[in-house]
């Protein structure tokens, strides 16, 4: 059994997680993803802001007591609809920010893809924190389809050409949740980029995508050393180099975890000739402790629960393939608690040999039993160094 790590948070990039005092409760908002947007809203469409006016909105019911919020009123440009129909103008109602929460703003002249449901005369977001996808200033694309979900990935795409910053990246991300031709050929394209974090989403896409890239290259990624100046270009720490490659290293336990989730034959099948060990062998995180411990920690998770060269799940018959006892057994060693605690379970489901050290309680572990995971993780290395031969086999 596998249990959950702590849950990182995505980049506040279209709205921040807000502070809330105790009247309002805890509230998060959901990840921006712009297929969910696009299923639920009535309306999608490429617009300019014209002008914007106050206005006010009911109370946001997502708090308890409802949240009391001033609202303006944007009249928009409609230069093209992705789903839906709507006039060549329209308004649309929003909600603005308090001291502790964070809603979509619309600011005059700017351009944007709008989410959006009919309410009375007006529209509204149908996420108030995630209700626009930014995009770059352009004329009207001419859709080669009707359907909304080839024309959002041609606005996708045409974001991931136009742009060099930020809204680059976004559009990117956003591609992954399209299983699409058009879609894996323009990933594959941006894998062979310069920029690192081009480079890093675009990969971290195409394993999404069940789409293997060619392990060579990927080595070559999560062995580069360069500071991306993550902050300075992009105003957020989420695309540096150690983030980029926790990124890569996520999607590839994902796509590899036959505990958490039903690994279909389907998806094992494209898995089953890519060398994941010499990958693993190749990651580095020059000067990021947290993002190595959280790296190394995934890469111990990945050797425990791969598949086979067969395309199986290693852990059935132990055929695990060759250098994953040598990789696993050095981070038994690392300076974080994790990633040896992630180690040492990888070992443990590896074995086929008797062994003496069990899997501390789940409720020691969740208390941060320090007793019981650094008995079990010594333990293990015990049994390792008593059996030197077997890393080697």
């Amino acid at each position: 059994m596998r249990f959950s790590r702590p849950i990182t948070l995505g980049i506040a990039i279209f709205a921040c997680l807000p502070i809330l005092d105790s009247i309002s409760h805890a509230y998060i908002t959901r990840a921006f993803a712009v297929r969910g947007l696009l299923d639920s809203a009535e309306l999608v469409c490429h617009g300019k802001i014209l002008s914007i006016g106050k206005s006010g909105v009911e109370p946001d019911a997502s708090f308890h007591p409802p949240l009391r919020t001033d609202g303006h009123i944007a009249r928009v440009r409609v230069l093209n609809i992705v789903k839906g129909h709507a006039t060549d103008e329209i308004d649309v109602a929003f909600r603005l920010n308090t001291s502790d929460v964070m809603y979509t703003q619309l600011a005059e002249g700017n351009q944007c893809i709008l989410f959006l449901r009919r309410q009375g005369k007006a529209y509204r977001f149908v996420d108030d924190h995630n209700g626009t996808l930014q995009i770059p200033p352009h004329e009207p694309l001419v859709y080669k389809s009707d359907s909304p979900d080839a024309r959002l990935v041609e606005e996708l795409i045409f974001g991931t050409r136009k742009d060099t910053g930020l809204i680059r990246l976004v559009c990117t991300e956003q591609l992954a949740q399209f299983s699409d031709v058009t879609v894996v050929r323009r990933l594959e394209e941006l894998t062979h980029e310069d920029d690192m974090a081009v480079q890093g989403v675009a990969y971290a896409g195409l394993i999404v995508l069940d789409q293997p890239p060619l392990a060579a290259d990927l080595s070559k990624f999560l062995a580069r050393a360069e500071d991306t100046k993550s902050m300075d270009r992009f105003q957020t720490s989420g695309y540096s180099n150690g983030h980029l490659k926790n990124r890569v290293l996520g999607a590839l336990e994902g796509r590899f975890n036959i505990i958490e989730r039903d690994l279909v034959l389907r998806a094992a099948e494209k898995w089953k000739g890519f060398d994941v060990i010499s990958v693993l062998k190749s990651v580095s995180f020059p000067n990021d402790y947290e993002s190595s411990c959280i790296g190394y920690r995934t890469v111990a998770e990945i050797v425990g629960e791969q598949v086979d060269e067969k395309g199986a799940p290693a852990v059935i018959n132990k055929t695990y393939r060759k250098g994953s006892k040598g990789l696993i057994v050095g981070l038994l060693t690392n300076d974080n608690r994790e990633v040896r605690f992630a180690a040492a379970r990888a070992v443990d489901r590896m074995l086929d040999a008797p062994h003496h050290f069990q899997f501390p309680q789940l409720r020691d572990w969740e208390a941060g039993g320090k007793v019981s995971i650094d008995k079990y993780v010594d333990a293990c290395r015990d049994w390792v160094t008593a059996h030197r031969d077997w890393a080697n086999e």
